[in-house]
């Protein structure tokens, strides 16, 4: 059995989290790319029908013997039963579950496979408690089990009707151990909603460094919520999970928004943008979220229609009026529908959208119960090439003699037959009805007919290779840098076209290549859409963390202190369970204080910025002090270690150890000496050193605190490291030095 692929979303090892939503419908299906982060189905049939359990039947389900970590087997059954009556309770939606008996084995790393293996249709879906961490590891690889919080994935079920038989779900006991119950309870929510055939969502993701830690409820239960994650579902959740299990009144007691995503052409559709329907007065409470072209076909799945490249649909809005916003589909990982460039930029819906837009301009959209609001089209901002040119095929045009065209164009042209007559997907009979197609290329040499164009910019180019015959002709996109060609992008779906390749290209040469995949030939045309796609000017400002002080460390807490080079709030966790505190003002020096710790205990600690520049962030690690001698000294030993992030880029760690038996007080670093031949980062990007001296204030007996930074290799071979040397004064005011 192949292994789920995993998702991973997480904030570099800040909070470990690793949502897997592989749909991975095994023997029936195959396996597919991990989704966007969009909302809506994970998985459709051919025809664009979502998967999707029976709704006049119960969801069988069933839990496998043992404990979760540190949690008995009956505390994780309940958070199973809570999660799903969740989904059962969410508004206008009707989906039964039944609990199947227990398993009669604790399912683990030595027995999963042939356990999943032997699955058979009519088995109930198990949730399965992996108490070590075991299946993890084996199912997504060693390691996962440190960053893997869970995963699901259907097993089995009809690709004709997209109905679910079996699915299995698996949590995370180990990694749990540093959460809390309703972080649990969250990500138990999260994996049933994919069992049950939800994507990942990415509606109010700017909550998530935000500064403000009490509102992480606003987001999906399909989005990561951090540790404040109330184990609930939210509007975008039940809104999806509504259209795909709708109740009777569904449709009568809520309405929905229907439109397009338009390139600036104002005709060609595009996907992989995120557009949000926030509702007027409570615009983060009341949001739900959707990606253009979710419907169209990626090879696998969806419609294969070019008309149905940037439609979307936002389901099951209460009735309101409605502002519509498209923005960048969320960076991780990809992909049924490709993450698009947003072209132009962020926008809002305004009546008679155009290309020149002003992008704050935005008109409500009213909706009312049963109305279903229709041709809801967004034009992104940015300028047209004009209409295609028509273009006639010169000859024999097979690589390396491609013909030159200039975009847009609209390309005729005759594909001719292969010279044999018969063969496994010809009789000889003339009829290429029967023609399935042949296996991808294997050299660019199989392309027969090649257009040769000149990006002069970064474009968004749509190809749509059509076909007058029932034939099978593919689309391949090769790229070229110093004479060598590669491949970019290609469309080779089984039968006849169209076939459509969609692509943000940066400034070049490129190739446009037809196949004939069968024997058949046939006229075409193939039709080459451009849209300018020049980023903004001016680029937003990077958001980068300079450095990460913790000090006024005692046997209970300690202080983080950090600054950014551009003024953003920021988000700080720590402590296990894991803590999660915010700065909420837009600044570029933050100090939170962390509490409620234990004594003589390291902790890792994790700052997260993000503003419209990215998200950045950098961790760190400290421990707490012990009981501290009133009358004795202190003695602070400054020490260096390094972690390679990349080939060239460290995260280094000052560690300031209070080895004495009593307090540190006043301590600061006044010179920070950064190994020959390494700079620190952020002072390359804008200039600014490190701001010396910098206060870390009391370190109290057996504690430590710490200044991290990145730095990167510009010369020579040293090893990373930063030297500190510091004052600081023990309870008498005595002077100290390190």
């Amino acid at each position: 059995m192949p292994a789920p692929h995993a998702s991973t979303f997480h904030l570099g090892r800040l909070a470990r989290l690793c949502f897997i939503s592989q749909m991975c419908l095994m023997c029936l299906l195959g396996s597919r790319s991990a989704p966007v982060l969009a909302g809506g189905p994970v998985l459709l049939t051919t025809t664009g029908r979502p998967y999707h359990w029976n709704q006049s039947e119960s969801v069988l389900y069933t839990v496998d013997q043992g404990r979760l970590g540190s949690r008995s087997h009956a505390a994780a059954v309940a958070m199973i039963r809570q999660a799903l009556q969740s989904w059962h309770n969410a508004p206008y939606a009707d989906l039964q579950f039944k609990a199947a008996p227990e398993l009669t084995t604790d399912i683990t790393a030595s027995n999963v496979l042939a356990y999943l293996d032997g699955l058979r249709f009519d088995d109930p879906s198990p949730v399965l408690l992996d108490n070590d961490g075991g299946i993890t590891n084996l199912l997504l690889g060693q390691g996962a089990t440190d960053e893997t919080l869970g995963f699901a994935a259907p097993k089995l079920g009809d690709p004709r009707s997209g109905t679910i038989f079996v699915s299995y779900c698996v949590i995370n006991g180990a990694l749990h151990d540093q959460y809390s119950d309703a972080y649990l309870l969250g990500t138990i929510t999260h994996e049933l909603g994919h069992l049950l055939g939800l994507d990942h969502s990415q509606v109010n993701s700017q909550l998530v460094t935000d500064g403000d830690p009490t509102n992480d409820g606003q987001m999906p239960a399909l989005n990561y919520r951090g540790p404040n994650d109330p184990g609930t579902i939210a509007a975008d959740d039940y809104a999806w999970f509504s259209w795909l299990y709708p109740t009777a009144d569904a449709a009568g007691s809520t309405g929905s928004i229907r439109g397009r995503v338009l390139l600036p052409d104002g005709a060609t559709g595009y996907q992989g943008v995120h557009v949000v329907a926030r509702r007027v007065g409570d615009p983060s409470v009341t949001a739900v979220g959707a990606m253009s072209g979710f419907l169209f076909n990626d090879g696998s799945g969806g419609v294969n229609d070019p008309s149905r490249l940037g439609e979307f649909i936002i389901p099951r809005l209460p009735p309101g009026s409605y502002t519509l916003e498209v923005e960048p589909l969320g960076g991780y990982p990809s992909v049924r529908v490709p993450i698009a460039h947003l072209v132009g930029g962020h926008k809002f819906w305004h009546e008679g959208s155009s290309a020149q837009d002003s992008p704050t301009a935005s008109t409500p959209i009213v909706v009312a119960a049963g109305q279903d609001v229709t041709g809801i089209d967004i034009v992104l901002n940015g300028r047209s090439l004009g209409q295609p040119k028509a273009v006639a095929k010169k000859g024999p045009n097979a690589l390396p003699s491609a013909q030159v065209v200039e975009l847009p164009a609209l390309i005729t042209g005759t594909m001719d037959n292969a010279c044999t007559t018969a063969g496994p997907d010809n009789d000889g009979s003339g009829d290429a009805s029967d023609d399935t197609g042949g296996p991808p290329i294997t050299s660019e040499k199989d392309l027969q007919d090649v257009y040769r164009v000149t990006v002069n910019e970064p474009t968004v180019v749509t190809a749509i290779l059509s076909a007058v015959s029932v034939v099978d002709l593919d689309l391949y996109v090769l790229g070229s840098d110093n004479g060598q060609r590669f491949l970019v992008g290609a469309s080779i779906g089984r039968g006849t076209p169209p076939e459509v390749v969609q692509l943000y290209l940066p400034a070049g040469v490129y190739y446009y290549g037809i196949h004939r995949a069968g024997t058949q030939g046939s006229d075409y045309t193939l039709q080459l859409l451009a849209s300018p796609a020049p980023d903004p000017d001016p680029l937003p400002d990077p958001v980068l963390i300079s450095y990460f002080l913790i000090g006024n460390v005692t046997a209970s807490g300690a202080v983080a202190r950090w600054g950014t080079t551009t003024p953003t709030p920021s988000v700080l966790y720590y402590g296990l369970p894991q803590h999660e505190i915010g700065s909420k003002q837009a600044q570029t020096e933050h100090s939170l204080a962390m509490t409620d710790l234990a004594a003589e205990l390291q902790n890792e600690v994790d700052v997260v910025a993000g503003a419209e520049g990215g998200i950045s962030e950098l961790f760190s690690h400290f421990t707490t002090a012990a009981a501290s001698d009133a009358s004795g000294t202190p003695e602070i030993v400054a020490s260096s270690s390094a972690e390679m992030l990349d080939t060239g880029i460290s995260l280094v760690t000052v560690r300031l150890l209070n080895k004495g038996t009593g307090k540190a007080m006043n301590v600061t670093l006044n010179r920070a000496t950064i190994a020959s031949g390494w700079r620190l980062y952020t002072q390359l990007i804008t200039g600014e050193p490190l701001p010396l001296p910098l206060d870390a204030g009391e370190i109290g007996a057996g504690g430590a605190g710490a200044l991290s930074a990145i730095i990167l290799q510009r010369t020579g071979s040293a090893a990373p490291a930063i030297t500190a040397h510091g004052t600081y004064t023990d309870a008498a005011g005595n002077p100290h030095s390190f």
